[in-house]
């Protein structure tokens, strides 16, 4: 922006001076001017105040005056026969007699008609002369409209001196804000503080009177549109564009736009069109007065040219204010459209004149004005933004670093960097032709325009790598290094010019860094500039180093002796490590055989090639004539390293060094083959071999190393790098230069970063073989597998083991055998047995919801087994104890299918000859696990089969039912009503689901103990066992065809506080204590939990059968009728022997009662006992019983017939009597 002057470029703001007098060198001066300049945009042309809907503080320009002697600005004195100075019409103007407006006016109002004056005083005891030289300000500044604000500083106590302010204010009439401020600075602590808060007050009160002042005068620029005007005579001077009405006109709207901008510096949509209107103006103008003029002519008037120059300069000035403005309003794109019109219109029009320059520096002051705007305002201007919009408009084309606009066919340009390197761009076809434009002079020389060309390039590469640094541009990076690369090289071009070599090279080395393998042919003519900055800084190492460089690539180089002009004056000797590699390196490893596996002691082949990338015809044309080119390889090294960290015992790195550096002949073919065997070889230091081969070099012909030794120790390896050790030896007229280099080619990076991924080709004495199909994965590691363990394991006696119970403790023996390999004894640092065990359902998926414990010997779960001493036996035997918990609350079907699998592993860790100091504890070191035994037993997953029932009982000898009519001797008046006891017997059978498996040998399950869990859901009734559990023998099912246990419990129910329950809910499981025969310890089985509801109150027939000792065809049938109620029962018997064809004969006297009776009572809590002899005549061993009816009078129902008799039975056709389980 250096072409304007600076009024033109200000950002306005109202304008206030300030006057510290006699505190202009005190402390105090510059604590208040630090407050006053944060609100001070004097000179700036962007403030960040500019920017609408923020909120922001008051702006104002405001300018410190030191001079001591402080006076007030004063207007000039007009009259319709005197013209300001600054009018057209004053004969003694800069702009008589045909011009519009200049950069005066502006600096009028920018810094010289204040709209007020602050001007600090000090307190002094004279007040009347303090007063009376504040007024004379004041008035003076009354004069002139100009608010006056009077600043008085005290070092005195803040208290005394109030009564002396308020005099003050008196005397002079200055209001307390904004005419007379007080300020105290006797405290050092509070000074700071206390300018603060005034600044802030002051400047914040005078905006309504800045607005005011502002106000006014743009109201008097808009009446001089209704006055007449004389004008001075122009007919002796020499022009060809007459002062027009439009000049005028344009004129005034400037100065309207100008002091707008003064009144709403916050808010300027108004001033914007007032803007566009002016310039609209000023472009037609321009274009009449470039139709009457010939800019380039000598013959031009100095009125025209001056004319000329105001007009271009308007135009510039009032399109930066509008593309300031736009970039105020937050809008970037309409800036830059704005902009870019700017540059079109004015191309239009003087398309004939050499314009580059001007279009230069109209890119230059827009990128300039980028600069100081906001990332928060430009980040709509960013290639994914513009993107979205132009989904959204099909008429939008954007991409990187720009707009296209179709339907107005022109483009803008969005990146800041990129609008620098096109006002670069328009400078390069910059031709000086006469002009008499003020700021469009001509440079004085070349170095002075190159000057110029590197600030753009600077300020350009400057913002470009800000962006590249920001985030929201990095999915543009790969766009930006193109940029970045392009600016180098031009900065290098420029340099270069004017003769800054190291400087020229450091651009160039930096657009050579982004163009590596990218472009080579960019990349050679880079290195071409770089070759001749070294000749002229006379570098002969980086001659020789780009030398190299460029004899590397794969084109054929020109004959370049002369640009690179290296001189051989002596003897030489340079290290040129940091040169890029000019060797290629191929290699892969292998097991010896390419078999798929490696295992210790096996051997393992390692080949190499290296290929020069140096072409010797290329670097004989960039050397001196004659010159002698020797390349010797003096040693190459492998690096082989383990991938978990630790010395590579295993697989050595190998160091090998030329055996004959002196004899450089060898056949000629298309490889030379080197074969290196160290398969015998122990010698090197520590993880390292060294030996020797040929490893001459010939142009044309590619080494070819083949490396062959024993892998020794288990891991997995892999060829960390490479290390080339060579020297280049360069000879002319007997004077030698040595160039040594050392190449390091780090494989295992190439490796996963490249693709192929490993070696193709295997080359052998008979020549090349193709290895696509040999090698399967990485060519630059082999895994080394430890000597399995020759280790086998057996059940002592598997014909006891065929299925595992759940829920049992099952000790499981095992045998196991060890062997040593051939080759020789094996020692482990660590060697153990471990076992996984898991269920299996039918699909062979793992079920996690079983727990699993397990143990070896006496060991802790999961513990592992130790078997260091099982590699000296060679035989050891050891239990496996395991237990299966079935999950609480399930149960599950015989035939869920559950397996049972035993994985057992050997771990160990091969013995260390010597472990490193720092090497983690033995616990921690990587184990090697193998396979020894897999066991898949099916489940049993209930060792039992139960069933359960209840049968009513009756214990006549006992108190169960407790009659209310008689009276107990010891409680003869009883307290409650009787408590009735119900007596039941509850019995379980149960298969042996073992003895069902199928067993090489029968077997079946000890049953040790039974326990009956019987309780009732109901808390107020109570639940005796009696007795222990009774066992039955033994019997077959006979619908089954199955032998079931039966297991008998007696118990009793009764009510726990007398209350009378119907029924009640029975809970009742069983617990089974069982063991295998061939096992010592005892398991647990607890059965399902059987609900079973239990009659308590309603009457009930039980029967009986008394057989008679002395006649076995003569029984007592005894019938007992319970009323547990403390109700009266009504009841009517028949007994029946029609259905039994009469087989029962009831004739004896002894028969009481009737077989058919009438109504008779059953009394509370009492028990009717009713007894028939009779005499059977049926020879069965099961008789039917005769038919007993009990019929309930009042309920109208029967009741059933129940047996407490293990030998009567129930079936659909009545009651039977077991005569053989009777004896």
């Amino acid at each position: 922006m250096d072409n304007y002057k600076d009024a033109y470029l200000q950002q306005l703001a109202p304008y206030v001076r300030v006057h510290f007098n006699e505190y202009e060198s005190h402390e105090v001066s510059q604590v208040l001017w630090a407050q006053f300049v944060h609100y001070s945009i004097y000179g700036k042309v962007w403030d960040n105040g500019i920017i609408k809907n923020r909120l922001t503080s008051v702006r104002y320009i405001i300018e410190r005056i030191a001079d001591p002697e402080i006076e007030i600005p004063v207007r000039e004195v007009t009259s319709e026969d005197k013209h300001s100075i600054l009018s057209p019409f004053n004969s003694e103007s800069d702009l008589f007699p045909n011009g519009i407006l200049d950069d005066k006016w502006f600096s009028k109002y920018i810094n010289g008609l204040p709209f007020a004056i602050i001007i600090s005083f000090k307190l002094s005891s004279e007040l009347e002369q303090l007063s009376e030289r504040i007024s004379q300000f004041k008035r003076q500044c009354q004069t002139q409209h100009i608010t006056f604000i009077a600043l008085i500083i005290s070092d005195n106590d803040a208290v005394n001196d109030e009564e002396a302010i308020n005099q003050l204010r008196i005397l002079t009439g200055l209001p307390r804000l904004t005419g007379l401020l007080y300020l105290n600075i006797s405290n050092p602590n509070t000074i700071k503080r206390d300018c603060e808060v005034l600044v802030q007050s002051l400047l914040t009160n005078l905006k309504p009177i800045g607005h005011e002042f502002y106000t006014n005068i743009e109201y008097k620029i808009k009446q001089r549109n209704k006055k007449y005007y004389t004008i001075p005579s122009t007919s002796h001077l020499s022009m060809k564009v007459q002062l027009q009405p439009k000049f005028l006109a344009t004129r005034n709207l400037i100065k309207q736009c100008i002091i707008n901008q003064f009144i709403n510096y916050y808010n300027l949509d108004i001033t914007l069109k007032l803007l566009e209107q002016a310039y609209q103006n000023l472009i037609e103008i321009l274009s009449d007065v470039q139709i009457k003029l010939e800019i380039t002519t000598e013959n031009l008037s100095q009125y025209d040219g001056k004319l000329y120059n105001q007009v271009r300069t308007l135009i510039d000035v009032l399109a930066l204010h509008i593309v300031r403005i736009c970039f105020s309003i937050e809008d970037p794109i309409q800036a830059l459209r704005r902009h870019e019109i700017h540059v079109l219109n004015v191309n239009t029009i003087i398309e004939k004149e050499n314009h580059c320059k001007w279009t230069s520096i109209q890119y230059e002051w827009l990128g300039q004005l980028m600069k100081l705007i906001p990332s928060s305002i430009l980040n709509s201007l960013t290639t994914n933004s513009i993107r979205k919009k132009s989904r959204l408009n099909r008429n939008i084309l954007g991409y990187f670093g720009g707009i296209r606009f179709d339907d107005d066919d022109y483009e803008i340009i969005t990146n800041p960097g990129l609008v620098f390197i096109t006002a670069y761009t328009y400078l390069q076809d910059f031709i000086s032709i006469p002009t008499k434009l003020n700021y469009l002079t001509n440079y004085n020389n070349e170095s002075e325009l190159s000057n110029h060309k590197l600030d753009l390039l600077n300020n350009a590469c400057r913002l470009i790598a800000k962006d590249l640094n920001s985030n929201f541009i990095s999915s543009q990076e790969d766009s930006y290094e193109l940029y970045t690369s392009l600016i180098n090289w031009l900065l290098g071009e420029e340099y270069l010019k004017i003769k800054h070599y190291r400087n020229a090279t450091e651009n160039y080395l930096a657009c050579l860094s982004k163009n590596t393998r990218k472009w080579p042919h960019i990349s050679k003519l880079i290195m071409m500039k770089l070759l001749l900055c070294y000749s002229y800084l006379e570098d002969q190492r980086l001659q020789l180093c780009t030398i190299l460089k460029l004899s590397s690539y794969n084109f054929s180089v020109p004959s370049t002796s002369k640009i690179s002009q290296l001189k051989f004056d002596s003897d030489a000797e340079y290290d040129v490590s940091e040169l890029p590699n000019l060797f290629k390196v191929d290699v892969f490893m292998a097991n010896e055989n390419f078999s798929p596996e490696t295992s210790v002691y096996d051997a393992v082949l390692i080949q190499f090639i290296l290929k020069s990338t140096i072409k010797h015809q290329s670097i004989y044309k960039l050397l001196p004539e004659s010159t002698e080119v020797d390349l010797c390889i003096k040693s190459v090294e492998v690096k082989v390293d383990k991938l978990d960290g630790k010395r590579a015992k295993g697989i050595k790195s190998i160091l090998i060094n030329n055996n004959n550096p002196s004899n450089k002949d060898k056949d000629v073919m298309d490889q030379s083959l080197s074969i290196v065997d160290l398969k015998d070889i122990s010698n090197g230091n520590g993880s390292e071999l060294i030996t020797e081969t040929n490893l001459n070099y010939s142009e044309g012909i590619d080494n070819v190393v083949q490396i062959l030794q024993t892998a020794n120790h288990s891991g997995v390896y892999e060829i960390q790098s490479i290390i080339l050790n060579y020297t280049i030896t360069l000879t002319h007229n007997q004077q030698v230069i040595h160039l040594d280099k050392i190449e390091k080619f780090i494989i295992a990076d190439s490796i996963k970063s490249s693709f192929p991924t490993h070696h193709l080709t295997y080359y052998t004495v008979k020549g090349p073989i193709q290895m696509r199909s040999h090698l399967m994965g990485s060519a630059t590691s082999i895994k080394v597998n430890a000597l399995k363990p020759n280790l086998s394991i057996s059940l002592q006696d598997a014909s006891l083991l065929n299925c595992v119970i759940l829920g049992e403790k099952l000790t499981i023996p095992f045998k196991l055998n060890f062997q040593h390999p051939i080759q020789k004894k094996i020692i482990y640092d660590k060697f153990q047995l471990s076992t996984n065990i898991s269920v299996l359902d039918k699909s062979n998926q793992k079920v996690d919801e079983f727990n699993i414990q397990s143990n070896w010997n006496d060991l802790k779960d999961d513990e592992v087994l130790d078997l260091s001493n099982l590699v000296d036996t060679g035989q050891e035997y050891h239990k496996l104890n395991v237990n299966i918990f079935k999950p609480p609350n399930t149960n599950y079907k015989s035939d869920e299918g559950f397996n049972i699998c035993i994985d057992i592993k050997a771990i160990i860790i091969e013995n260390e000859d010597e472990h490193e100091h720092g090497s983690p504890p033995l616990d921690l070191q990587p184990s090697l696990i193998y396979d020894v035994g897999n066991y898949n037993l099916p489940i049993i997953v209930n060792p039992f089969s139960c069933r359960y029932i209840i049968s009513p009982r009756l214990r006549m000898d006992s108190n169960d039912m407790p009659s209310p009519f008689l009276l107990n001797s010891e409680t003869p008046t009883p307290a409650s009503m009787p408590i009735a006891t119900r007596t039941w017997l509850g019995k379980v059978s149960f298969i042996d689901n073992f003895k069902l498996f199928e067993h090489e040998q029968p077997q079946n399950l000890q049953v040790v103990d039974v326990e009956f869990h019987i309780k009732s859901s109901n808390g107020d009734l109570i639940v005796d066992i009696i007795n222990e559990p009774i066992i039955n023998h033994n019997h077959k099912d006979k619908d089954k065809d199955k032998e079931e246990l039966k297991y008998q419990q007696l118990f009793t129910i009764r009510s726990k506080n007398g209350y009378s329950h119907r029924d009640v809910q029975t809970l009742t499981s069983v617990i089974i204590k069982w063991k295998r025969l061939d096992q010592e310890s005892i398991n647990i089985y607890k059965s399902e939990e059987w609900k079973i509801v239990l009659p308590l109150s309603d009457p009930r027939v039980l029967l009986t059968i008394v057989p008679d000792k002395s006649d076995s065809q003569k029984c007592i049938l005894r019938y007992v009728l319970e009323n547990p109620t403390p109700r009266i029962f009504t009841f009517t018997t028949q007994l029946s022997n029609e259905d039994n064809q009469n087989q029962w004969d009831f004739s004896y006297d002894d028969n009481i009662v009737p077989l058919r009776q009438t109504p008779f009572p059953v009394l509370p809590f009492t028990r009717h006992i009713m007894e028939f002899v009779s005499k059977f005549t049926s020879p069965d061993s099961m008789i039917k019983l005769p038919s007993f009816k009990v019929f309930d009078v009042q309920y109208k129902i029967l009741l059933p017939t129940l047996s407490v008799d293990d030998n009567i039975t129930v079936s659909k056709q009545g009651l039977f009597w077991n005569k053989q389980l009777s004896v």
